[in-house]
């Protein structure tokens, strides 16, 4: 209806999918943009509607995440406008997400999960020695779901989650990822989990106590200097009248620090990946109507 209002009308169309936890919005929302596709009268350009369609695997899998509610909860709004030329054919999208639930990224409540994308890296990624991985039960920010982490340890084939590490992979692909971009993705991922490992200890005066080995694979996985991530954790430097002046974190707020940036870290793994798939279906030209 909204597709035939818009090429009768010549007027752009709005259409809003909401309700609450566990009514089915996210599939709702991919089944209409499915029938969008499918009543349009093609695309200017091949391949356009894989994309507009494979993308949703991709943005489950980093947005996503188990509730008390819900298996495949949206963690996070997204506002998506498809442009058709004055046939009704596609032209484009361009997807804006907003309102990640980022905290979830360092603590889950009970029987709750992290983001669908942390469990399926140790499901298809633990044998690569570069990521460091080692053992899913070893990392603070993802230990606590048992029925997750077994999932993650029994291999891709375990399935568990409500996109498989194979989906993933290939609608990667399909979106613009080569191997570049997806190996520093999931060094990223790596880097953000073994973050959660740093451990301090001094209540006045923080400073690492975990062992060496986290803070090196953390780096090597960002590509930052151990150094310098240390006193980022540890120090806090204000500039006072022109001069800096260091005064050392207490214990609370070096782990408040650590959370921080792990979700900053997030927030911003989760920006890139949609503006490349926002790459990926831009338009090649002006276009006619909205929807």
């Amino acid at each position: 209806l909204a597709h035939a209002a818009m090429v009768d009308s010549a007027k752009d169309q709005v259409c809003i999918v909401s309700g609450e936890s566990g009514a089915g919005k996210t599939e709702a929302a991919k089944k209409f943009l499915q029938q969008l596709v499918n009543v349009s009268n093609g695309a200017e350009f091949e391949g356009l509607e894989s994309k507009l369609i494979e993308v949703n695997p991709v943005l489950e899998a980093f947005g996503n995440a188990k509730t008390q509610y819900n298996n495949n909860s949206s963690r996070f709004g997204k506002y998506t406008s498809v442009k058709f030329n004055s046939k009704g054919q596609v032209k484009g999208a361009e997807m804006t997400e907003y309102l990640l639930e980022k905290s979830r990224v360092v603590a889950q409540s009970d029987n709750e999960q992290n983001f669908h994308v942390f469990y399926l890296m140790f499901q298809g990624k633990s044998s690569d020695a570069s990521l460091a991985l080692g053992d899913i039960f070893d990392h603070r920010y993802l230990e606590s779901n048992d029925q997750a982490c077994g999932f993650a340890k029994k291999g891709p084939s375990a399935g568990g989650f409500a996109v498989t590490y194979q989906e993933l992979d290939e609608c990667l692909k399909i979106i613009g990822f080569d191997s570049q971009k997806t190996e520093d993705m999931f060094k990223t991922l790596s880097g953000i989990v073994q973050l959660g490992d740093l451990e301090f200890e001094g209540e006045d005066e923080s400073k690492l106590c975990s062992d060496g080995a986290i803070l090196t694979n953390c780096c090597d996985q960002f590509g930052i200097d151990e150094h310098q991530l240390e006193l980022a954790m540890t120090r806090q430097v204000n500039v006072i009248r022109g001069e800096e002046v260091e005064r050392k974190l207490r214990l609370e707020q070096a782990e408040d620090v650590r959370d921080a940036t792990a979700k900053t870290v997030y927030t911003r793994l989760f920006s890139w990946v949609v503006k490349t798939d926002r790459k990926s279906t831009r338009l090649n030209s002006s276009h006619q109507y909205d929807l």
